[in-house]
């Protein structure tokens, strides 16, 4: 599924032609690709990746290739001496980003380790502020209680259920890339990650430095994507994965229209690899720009042809799960309705937004893409999404860039259960856990997925031995079996009181019961009259009120 691009190449008079149009008195920023990569043998593993991220691929059975190596120094270097400042390098494209005077591009294709030199497109970020609604959309936020009800967004996908089993993203490295993360450092809801020291990374592509934190024009924007994952204020907000830990990027810049989001993205998604992010969570996109000549055309949205969708399927073939928003339409649009590059990939997961009834909002993008792939991928709830503002306060605001970090903090919760799925694999989970999965359409694509299908579509492996207090010694038998089962333990000490639940896999509560005086190696039968099927168990402490041990029971004639 995971789509390599092809080596992207630019004829000398198109180059000339482009200069014969154009004035010479400004700089633009450029790609500037290279032939080749010089002597890799020269590198060491641990030279170009972190040791969880070399740890990452070999769990899914990754090795390097040349796309991880960097890009040639003394490439670089022979730019530099013609007086040409590199911005970004990408090792994934073998090129570097530099600012060009247009009389400068013939002396750089002059070079004999240069192929080509390209415009940096200028993009256009998915807003949030200037969404229009419908009456649909707001009619439906109206209709229930403010307070309380941010587990509604939880709930539709089943977070709930799965969160108190445990699976919160412990362990599983999220990256958000966005606009900036004003107030996050000071603000309650995100006061566990730094004092659990979770924020492992933090790097501004847009002013050269690590200060992610500082204000700007609307990068509460970031704050408020940040907060559906990673927040947590009791009896207010939980986010979708509160206890991953989290790589914050500055990649958008809001304070001019510069050539340089797109660019930014790459380096980001580079650098974010190169530490073991497991997921990239970007509620961003690119499509329109400054000059009209660069636009990303409908027919360009083939999953191929913009950067950073390649660079989006790149990432998916380095064993990272990359979801992205949908996008917004909006009024001023006036030749493109459909998903904004980087979700248009075949191997980017898109989200769209529904309501609070699970109805799409009227802002949402839709495919089907160029080449006819069905897009979003998944939904989730993005209209009056509960959220936290730069002051800390609790907010409610619409938009697919809030519908996507709950997705992507679901996949982190199931990443924490098993580790070592695969792209495809956790990309094939998501969708057949879908609602729509038997019959998808390019609104609502295969539909709101169900966290509690997923685990219990996912090898046994996944839940069967993974213990949430007590080191899951338990066992359940037969399994598959039909009508008559044994429940047994092999912990050292006993328990007074412990309950069995059975629930299908939307989470529904099937059948339940509770034993007392549980003893060592101890059989104890009980009867369940359930249709076929799979189920999940789950075994509580009935004292402590904490589940102990999870797994999948499969019911036969």
């Amino acid at each position: 599924m995971v789509s390599i691009p092809k080596r992207l190449h630019i004829a000398c008079c198109g180059i000339f032609f482009f200069l014969s149009v154009q004035t010479v008195c400004s700089q633009d920023l450029y790609w500037i690709t290279f032939t080749d990569k010089g002597d890799i043998s020269r590198y060491k593993n641990e030279e170009i990746l972190t040791p969880s991220a070399l740890e990452n691929r070999r769990k899914k059975g990754i090795a390097l290739d040349a796309l991880d190596y960097p890009v040639d120094a003394e490439y670089v270097q022979g730019l530099r001496m013609l007086g040409i400042p590199v911005k970004n390098r990408s090792r994934w494209f073998n090129s570097v980003s530099a600012y060009l005077y247009e009389q400068d591009i013939y002396s750089v294709l002059q070079l004999p380790f240069v192929q080509e030199v390209k415009p940096v497109s200028r993009g256009l970020r998915i807003s949030d502020y200037d969404t229009p609604f419908s009456k649909q959309d707001v009619a439906s936020s109206d209709s229930l209680p403010f307070v309380g009800s941010y587990r509604n967004q939880l709930n539709m996908l089943g977070l709930d259920t799965l969160q108190s089993l445990g699976f919160t993203g412990s362990g599983v490295k999220v990256a958000v890339f966005d606009n900036g993360f004003y107030g996050v450092a000071e603000a309650a809801v995100f006061a566990h990650l730094f004092r659990e020291d979770r924020v492992l990374a933090t790097r501004d592509f847009v002013d050269g430095d690590t200060n992610v934190f500082e204000p700007c024009i609307h990068c509460r924007h970031g704050t408020e994507v940040l907060s559906a994952m990673a927040g947590i204020l009791p009896d207010q907000i939980q986010g979708s994965a509160p206890d991953a830990t989290y790589i914050l990027l500055r990649t958008e810049n809001d304070a001019s229209e510069t050539p340089q989001e797109e660019d930014n993205w790459i380096a980001a998604a580079e650098y974010a690899d190169s530490l073991g992010a497991q997921v990239f969570s970007t509620s961003l996109g690119y499509y329109q720009f400054d000059e009209p000549r660069f636009n990303y055309l409908p027919e360009d949205l083939d999953g191929n042809t913009a950067l950073i969708t390649q660079a989006g399927d790149i990432a998916a073939s380095r064993g990272i799960i990359v979801v992205n928003s949908a996008g917004n339409t909006r009024a001023e649009e006036d030749f493109i309705t459909n998903i904004a590059p980087p979700a248009d990939g075949d191997s980017v997961i898109a989200v769209g937004a529904v309501d609070e009834l699970k109805r799409r909002a009227s802002f949402s993008k839709y495919g089907p893409t160029a080449d006819g792939q069905i897009k979003p991928d998944v939904m989730a709830m993005g209209v009056q999404t509960f959220l936290v503002h730069a002051n800390g306060q609790v907010i409610r605001n619409s938009g697919t860039s809030f519908s996507c970090p709950l997705i992507s903090g679901m996949l982190a919760c199931v990443i924490q259960a098993k580790p070592s799925v695969s792209y495809g694999e956790l990309y094939q989970t998501l969708i057949e856990s879908s609602d729509r999965f038997a019959q998808p359409d390019s609104q609502y694509g295969y539909g709101i997925p169900s966290a509690m299908k997923m685990i219990g579509k996912l090898a046994p492996s996944t839940v069967g031995t993974r213990s949430l207090l007590e080191k899951g010694r338990w066992s359940l038998f037969p399994n598959p079996g039909s009508h008559t089962f044994y429940l047994s333990t092999f912990h050292q000490s006993n328990f007074s009181q412990i309950s069995l639940e059975i629930r299908d896999l939307q989470g529904r509560l099937m059948w339940d019961d509770t034993f007392s005086n549980v003893k060592i190696l101890e059989k104890i039968p009980f009867q369940v009259n359930l249709s076929p099927g799979i189920y999940i168990y789950m075994i509580k402490n009935y004292r402590e009120d904490v589940y102990i041990d999870t797994g999948k029971l499969i019911i036969e004639r």
